[in-house]
Parts: structure tokens; C-alpha cells; sequence
């Protein structure tokens, strides 16, 4: 159903509305000021403190200034004082030309809350022009029979100053024939006529020189004179008449220079020299003698300088025709400027806050701007907006000001800064519009408290651990900036007020981690749940709590016991425990040694990337596989260590995935090898343990084939049979599969086809085919004179998605007494190749330094153990109870680990086998 539209009352009730809202914030006096041209910059001009009805203080505390229609700084205002002083010598001659009286429209600006006050400035004129003929030597032509009493037009002074201060009078230097005469032209101007008072007599006196003067009213008065030669001529009797008393004509103000204004005609009944007409401007300004001229013969008014409506929207023309006894003809031109939108609209930022907080109540004013354009009518209206889907609304305040304001609070954590673009656009034809944009920060406010990672945590730790262990960590984010985001973690007090959690763990107040302050003791405490808090350090400062599980593993810390629940120690003869000290307890060492390595090594299932895959892309979840949780990984030390000790991968501690850490080259890893494995370890401690795992890195199609020359040529006898075959050097491409090269094809050709072999190695090289028997004399384009301009084309493409090829000239030779000529298989130089004997020699030599590592590490464990039996030995049968020390064995040969591997061995009393241990 189509909306229905509005009817006059409502639109009218719209109208009234902006109307009230405008005239809410404007003052409905108008200020008035005067100050005489030229004075000096500075100047004193009024106090506005009592027009604007508050104190000075006020006036910059609301930011109070002064802003011109045309946006020039002719006043400044005096915040300090509320004095408003000349800023800089004005000029009413420039700023207002003729029009008087001559007033400056401006308006006094206060913030907060937004008021305006409308003033006007009125310059006063003061007499500091001259007036000046445009023509020092005025030539003028009578007839000798011209009758007493006619008037002669003359050439009027121009005088930039109006009033009293413009022209005021004419004088003429005494004589017998003439005396002067003032008429008042259409626009208040006087100008001077020349009245005869006797008949010329040409015989007697054929020249005049008359001296003109004009004169201001100024104090003093100024003056200004010009030469005035009269020729007497022989009599015509006959003025030029115009076809037209007025001629009126419009143009568009963006008419091209010499453009055809208008062209004029007159006409003269008499005849030779006396009908000759000379057309010409008379009683013109000096603007109009530098856009206009008027050609002397044809009448044609031509354009000389470019049309602005907006400076001026008129012309009134005086033109007059001369004939060749200088009588006249008058006629006026009125031209009319038509406005074309030749100017855009305008925009002035008057104030801008920025930044401003996350927490601002709506309708908070962000920037105050004014808009103009200088056209006229439609070209001058204009339509202001901003962009789509921003919280800010622009509201008209008065005449053409606008502001701009929020429209709901805003949100730092969802965006912190807006470009706001200002369109201004008019409604003429074509439009014009002017874009101007602003930034707005939005300032952090302490909105958003500390959220935990996790909202609980499972730590693990051993008991009977060293004093001031690193147990875990915990982690909090907080969404604001700066302060509101610096994070503080601390302990919260437990449920139990019994429990001295103080002493039993402790928290890093900047990163959380998580320590424990002395050995914990499995049978006493198996779990131990205690709170955590992060807190911001915003004002009023936001916390969030997060529950810490610390598990204790249990370790065999006690000695066994008999039903009485005494201690007990299994003994035997001296010679049998000194023997078996000596011998069998450093084998049982050894043998446990290499269990826990065998154990602790398992082999997982493979996965599978493709190469090029962008860094830090998503492989699998190691946490998930190898069935541990994620929390254990950062307690445990879990790292990832690759086989060729480069980084190709990274694991996520936190969530437990297996990331790719560089990009991969399948061709550089492995080469021609296929398929391409890459193994790693994820290795972990406490306790150790080793998970083997593959990694299949699949083949793209990065790698176009590649002919090994640029040209190949071949030699063939002009007696070759057909069905011959010409083996020719195969492309190498670097990818396999099916992205290595499939075909060979060659451009059709009557006389050869190329056929595509299988190598040993399963490469494809091309056999080149001889179809139709060749004669040196019948084929003379390939003879050896002309065969570099006749070629063969072989092309070569592999399967990959998308294809791609290589191409290679066969230059061919058809010559006379060689033999059959021969090219060796590809085959050939790959089993050149795998014949190199350094290669061999290099395995060799890195399975030896293997071997060679491997048993002096197990060289060096071996004897260790026997100094620690020696030493057992020799100090007696008694056993000590405690722990044997223990040393830390790096099986990845990293030398990373950093925990100690213990082994308790301690003696049962009683009767029983004597050569038993425990361990």
C-alpha cells in the first residue's frame, strides 16, 4: 500500500517548528556599530558584556567569537574584556565598491549553551579618492551651424569615494562660446554638459581648448581636471538614430571570453562623411569598460572579461553613434547575468570536541560548522547530511549553521573512532557538493570488568615439591584501554578461615602465576581449592573471581609397615649383601632405565597438511590425542621438537592445537620424494614422556615445467624412413603426482608428431616422430641456410589444477652424410645420479655420529650407576634412609629438561630373600 502523502497543514506545522527551534537560540535585536574606513587595526569599536547579558567571565568560558557572513576576520572579540576591536584596516571602497551605506553583516557566537546575537557594521566613507576623467584629452567635434543653446555630453569623473565625498561639482575654464551645464544621470551620478552660447565660426577660430574640472564634497575637497579640445567642422545636419531605444539581453555568466553579447545598429540620412557612423560606450564605469567592448564599425558587443552573477547580476550600457560630422545618436544596453551553479557549497568548522567518553549522554554537541554557497535561487539552496548507520544526527540551529550531536551513547570496546563525512550538496543543475570530514575518538571509560580465561583452573603438582615451585597460571583480559585494562591478580580469602592459604601458595600480582610456598604433603591435603580475583585499575575500579583445583600426586614417601605399623627392613649375610650391593642393583638401575624409555615412547596416527598452508593455521589437537588435558600442557613443559630441528610447528598451550608456524615447500623438504613425511616428537615432562608422530605434507601446483634450453636443435638425414624416433631432453617439473608433467604435445605438423614415453623413475619424456619422409631438394626450408626461420613448437603440461606449461623451439636440420643421430634417455643421467657416491658416503657418516652419541650417552649413564654402587658398597650393609641423588637424563639430547628423576631404594628388616631391593 502506497504511504500517503502529507498534507499543507502538516508541512506547515514542520516549518513552524524549524522556525521556533531557530529563533530559540538567536537574539532578536539587532547590535549596531560604526567605524570610519582606514582606521587603524586594533581600534576600539564597542563593549559587548552588557549587550549580551552575562558577566566577562562568561565569555571564555562559552568560547565567545565573532564570525562575518563571508567568514573574514574583520573584528576580533576580547574575551578578557568583551571588547570588540578592529582587526585589521578596512577598506569601503574594496568591501562595498558603490553601494552605500556600506554594512557588514556578522554574528557573536557563545557555547554552551549555543546562542547567537546578529550585528551589523557600518562603515563610514571618508575622502581619500581623487576624482579622475578616464580621458585626460577629451576630443570633441561641432558644427560650425550648430545653434546657440546645444548641449554636448561630456565625459563625467569617476570617484571611488560616495556621498558627499563623490563628485559634487564642474567647472569650466572661462571663454566667449561655451558655458557648463550638470545633469543627474539614472544612477544619482552628476555629469557635465557643454552648452554653446554662440555660433562657431570655423574660418575665424577652427579649434577650442577648454580646461574641465571636477570637484568632491570632501573636507578638504578634492579635484581632479582633463583637457577639452573642440573641432569645429562643416555643418550636418543629420543625428544617427538607433533602431532601438533600449536593448535588453541576458547571458549566462560562465559565457567564453569574446562571446557575442548583442549588436547594435543605427543609421544616418546624410551621406559621405556625414553618414560614416562610429558606434562607441559613453558614461561607462571602469567595470564596464573591462568586461565589455564595442566594435567601432560592425556595433557588435563582444565579451572581454569572464561574467560572475555573484559580484554583479546587471549592466546598464550608454552607447552612442558618432557620425562623420559628430552628431549623435544615444541609445542603453541592459544585460543580464543568468547564474549558472559554477560554485559549490561551502563548509566552515567553527568547533569540534574530540574526544569525547564512551558514556556521553545523547545529543551531546560535537561540532558547531556554518554551510554557504554563493549561487543564487535553487543553485544557492542546499541539503546538508552525513553517512548512514553512525549515532550522531545533524540538527539546523540558525540560518545556515549546523550541529552535530550524538544520538546514543557510544561504545569504545565496539568502535573507537568514527570518520564522520559532512555532504553538502546543492539543489542547481548539475549538483555540486563538497564533502568534509572530521574524526571523532571515543575516549575509554572503565565499563567492562576483568574476565578470566577460564572460570576454573586444574593445576597438578607433586607432593613433598621444592619450596617456591612455579605451579600454573591463571589469566584474565579486560576489553577497555590504558589503566581500565592493566590487570592485578591476588588470592581471595578462602571459605575456610582455618586454611593459611597465605602460606601454602602464593600469586603473581602482574602475570598470574601461581606458586606454591612450600612442599605440600599428599596424605595431609590431596586437593586443594582456593579462589583468585583480577581486578582493573580503573576508577571505580571493576574485578572479576576465577576457582583454582590444585591436585597433588602422591609419591611413595613412606616405608612399609608390619601389623604392629612398625617400619620394617629386610636384612642378610654380610658376604651375600656386599655382593649383590656390588653387582645386582647397578644392573636393575640400567634395565629400569631403558623400561621408562621404551614406555615412555609411543607412536600416534600421522596428519596431513598442504603445502603453502599460511602460518598459523589449524593442524590438530594434540591435547586431544595424546588424551591429556589442556591444562597439563603448560605444567608438564609440553614442546613439539621436529626431527630436522626446524620450527615448521608451534603448539597452542592453551588450547592444546598443533599450528603451522612457517610456510611449507613441499619440493624444498623432500624434493622428488613422494609421499613427504615430516616426523615430530611432542615431548613431555614430569613424568617424561614421547609421542612420535608423522606428518604428510601434500603437493600443490606451484611449479610450472621448465625445458633445460631455451632452443634445442636436431639433425636429421634426408634418407630417415618414416616411424623413426628422435628422443629428445625432457622438462623437469618439481611437483609430483599429478602435478608433475603428463603430456607432450607438438604444434601440427605435416612431416612429425612427438609421442610421451615413461621413464625408470616414472618420468615422462618426449619422442619426436618422423611421419612423412623428407627431401633436402623438395623441403628447401630446411636446409641449413634457412633453418632459423622454420621451427617446430613442443609444448608440455602437467594435470594440476590449473595446468600448467612450458614450451621449447626445435630448430630441425635435414643435412647430407651423418649418421643416425642419437640423444641419450633421461634414464641415463638419473642413474648417473644415483650413482654419486657422496651421497652414500654422507648417510654413512651421519649414522655413525648417531651411533656414536648413543653409546657414550648410555656409556656415561652406565657409569655413573657403578660409582654409586662403589660408593654404597664401601660405606657398609647399613643403607641410609632418604633419597639417592638423582640426575637429570635428556633422552631428546636437547638439554632442556630441567626436573630430577629420583630413585628410592630402600632395605626391609626380617627374614626373607636378602638379595631383594625395591625401588
Amino acid at each position: 500500500m502506497e504511504p500517503r502523502e502529507k498534507s499543507p497543514q502538516q508541512i506547515r506545522q514542520v516549518l513552524i517548528f524549524f522556525v521556533c527551534l531557530g529563533g530559540s537560540l538567536v537574539c532578536s535585536e539587532n547590535w549596531r556599530f560604526s567605524v570610519a574606513e582606514e582606521t587603524e587595526t586594533g581600534s576600539f569599536i564597542a563593549n559587548v558584556v552588557k549587550d549580551v547579558g552575562s558577566g566577562v567571565e562568561d565569555l571564555a568560558a562559552r568560547r565567545a567569537r565573532v564570525i562575518f557572513d563571508d567568514y573574514k576576520p574583520y573584528l576580533w572579540l576580547d574575551q578578557q574584556t568583551g571588547n570588540l576591536l578592529l582587526n585589521e584596516q578596512l577598506d569601503r571602497e574594496a568591501l562595498c565598491d558603490f553601494t552605500e551605506p556600506c554594512v557588514l553583516h556578522f554574528q557573536v557566537l557563545l557555547e554552551n549553551p549555543l546562542q547567537f546575537f546578529r550585528a551589523e557594521l557600518w562603515v563610514r566613507d571618508i575622502n581619500d579618492h581623487t576624482p579622475t576623467f578616464l580621458d585626460k584629452d577629451i576630443l570633441l567635434k561641432i558644427q560650425e551651424g550648430t545653434a546657440p543653446g546645444t548641449s554636448f555630453q561630456m565625459e563625467s569623473a569617476q570617484d571611488l569615494d560616495v556621498g558627499k565625498n563623490g563628485v559634487q561639482n564642474y567647472t569650466l575654464s572661462p571663454n566667449p562660446h561655451f558655458h557648463l551645464k550638470l545633469e543627474d544621470s539614472d544612477e544619482g551620478r552628476k555629469y557635465p554638459e557643454l552648452v554653446l552660447d554662440q555660433s562657431l565660426d570655423r574660418e575665424k577660430e577652427p579649434e577650442l581648448r577648454l580646461t574641465l574640472t571636477a570637484l568632491d564634497g570632501g573636507s578638504p575637497p578634492r579635484s581632479g581636471t582633463a583637457v577639452v579640445r573642440v573641432l569645429v567642422l562643416d555643418i550636418n545636419d543629420n543625428a544617427p538614430e538607433f533602431q532601438s531605444p533600449l536593448y535588453e539581453v541576458q547571458i549566462p555568466e560562465n559565457s567564453p571570453l569574446d562571446s557575442l553579447v548583442v549588436k547594435v545598429s543605427a543609421t544616418d540620412l546624410d551621406t559621405g562623411i556625414n553618414g560614416e557612423l562610429s558606434y562607441s560606450f559613453s558614461h561607462i564605469s571602469r567595470d564596464i569598460r573591462k568586461t565589455f567592448e564595442i566594435h567601432p564599425v560592425s556595433g557588435e558587443v563582444h565579451l572581454k572579461a569572464l561574467l560572475d552573477f555573484e559580484l554583479i547580476q546587471s549592466y546598464m550600457i550608454n552607447i552612442q553613434a558618432i557620425d562623420g560630422g559628430s552628431l549623435t545618436g544615444k541609445s542603453t544596453i541592459l544585460i543580464r547575468v543568468l547564474d549558472v551553479n559554477d560554485n559549490p557549497p561551502e563548509i566552515v568548522i567553527t568547533s569540534l570536541t574530540s574526544p569525547i567518553p564512551e558514556n556521553s549522554s545523547p545529543e551531546m554537541v560535537v561540532a558547531v560548522f556554518g554551510v554557504r554557497d554563493q549561487d543564487s535561487e535553487d543553485n544557492g539552496k542546499m541539503v546538508c547530511s552525513i553517512q548512514d548507520n553512525l549515532p550522531f544526527l545533524l540538527k539546523p540551529t540558525f540560518k545556515n549553521f549546523y550541529t552535530l550531536v550524538t544520538e546514543r551513547p557510544l561504545d569504545r570496546e565496539t568502535r573507537t573512532e568514527y570518520n564522520i563525512t559532512i555532504t553538502v550538496t546543492d539543489l542547481g543543475t548539475p549538483r555540486l557538493k563538497t564533502e568534509h570530514n572530521i574524526t571523532v575518538i571515543v575516549s575509554d571509560v572503565n565499563d567492562n570488568a576483568p574476565a578470566f580465561t577460564q572460570t576454573s583452573y586444574t593445576l597438578f603438582v607433586r607432593e613433598n615439591n621444592s619450596p617456591a615451585l612455579h605451579i600454573g597460571s591463571v589469566s584474565a583480559t579486560d576489553r577497555d584501554a590504558g589503566a581500565n585494562a592493566q590487570v592485578t591478580y591476588s588470592l581471595l580469602p578462602p571459605q575456610d578461615p582455618q586454611l593459611p592459604l597465605a602460606s601454602l601458595v602464593s600469586i603473581n600480582a602482574d602475570n598470574g602465576q601461581l606458586f606454591a610456598l612450600r612442599a605440600l604433603d599428599y596424605e595431609a591435603l590431596r586437593v586443594l581449592e582456593f579462589g583468585v580475583g583480577a581486578v582493573d585499575r580503573g576508577s571505580p575500579a571493576l574485578s572479576s573471581p576465577a576457582l583454582v583445583l590444585l591436585a597433588r600426586t602422591d609419591c611413595q614417601d613412606r616405608l612399609p609397615t608390619d601389623p604392629t605399623g612398625t617400619p620394617t627392613l629386610k636384612t642378610s649375610g654380610v658376604g651375600e649383601m656386599e655382593a649383590e650391593e656390588q653387582r645386582f642393583p647397578i644392573l636393575r638401575q640400567v634395565l629400569l632405565l631403558f623400561v621408562f624409555l621404551a614406555q615412555t615412547w609411543a607412536e600416534h596416527e600421522g596428519y596431513s597438511v598442504v603445502e603453502e598452508t599460511a602460518t598459523g593455521s589449524f593442524v590438530a589437537n594434540l591435547a586431544k590425542d595424546i588424551g591429556l588435558e589442556v591444562g597439563m600442557l603448560s605444567w608438564r613443559r609440553a614442546r613439539v621438537i621436529v626431527n630436522n630441528n626446524k620450527k615448521h610447528f608451534q603448539l597452542n598451550l592453551q588450547t592444546g592445537d598443533l599450528q603451522v608456524n612457517e610456510k611449507l615447500d613441499r619440493e624444498e623438504l623432500c624434493g622428488p620424494t613422494e609421499p613427504c613425511m615430516l616426523q615430530f616428537q611432542v615431548l613431555l615432562e614430569e613424568p617424561l614422556e614421547v609421542y612420535r608422530f608423522k606428518l604428510l605434507v601434500s603437493d600443490i601446483n606451484d611449479n610450472s615445467p621448465v625445458f633445460p634450453e631455451a632452443e634445442m636443435t636436431l639433425k636429421i638425414m634426408e634418407n630417415t624412413l618414416p616411424g623413426t624416433l628422435f628422443p629428445l631432453k625432457n622438462a623437469q617439473d618439481l611437483d609430483v603426482g599429478i602435478n608433475n608433467i603428463q603430456k607432450y604435445t607438438i604444434y601440427p605438423n605435416s612431416h612429425f608428431h612427438v609421442l610421451t614415453r615413461n621413464g625408470s623413475e616414472g618420468r615422462k619424456y618426449p619422442e619426436l616422430v618422423l611421419d612423412k619422409a623428407l627431401d633436402r631438394e623438395e623441403q628447401p626450408e630446411l636446409s641449413e641456410r634457412d633453418a632459423a626461420k622454420h621451427r617446430l613448437l613442443v609444448l608440455v603440461k602437467d594435470n594440476g589444477e590449473p595446468p600448467l606449461s612450458a614450451s621449447v623451439t626445435l630448430h630441425v636440420l635435414l643435412v647430407d652424410g651423418f649418421s643416425q643421430p642419437y640423444l641419450p634417455l633421461p634414464e641415463a643421467a638419473a642413474d648417473a645420479a644415483q650413482a654419486d657416491p657422496l651421497t652414500v658416503y654422507l648417510v654413512i657418516a651421519l649414522a655413525s655420529m648417531s651411533s656414536l652419541f648413543l653409546f657414550s650417552v648410555l656409556a656415561f649413564v652406565a657409569v655413573k650407576l657403578c660409582r654409586r654402587g662403589r660408593a654404597a658398597w664401601m660405606s657398609g650393609s647399613s643403607v641410609p634412609e632418604g633419597h639417592f641423588p638423582g640426575h637429570l637424563v635428556d633422552v631428546s639430547g636437547t638439554g632442556t629438561l630441567s626436573q630430577n628423576y629420583q630413585y628410592e631404594v630402600y632395605l626391609t628388616g626380617g627374614s626373607g630373600n636378602t638379595r631383594e631391593f625395591k625401588f
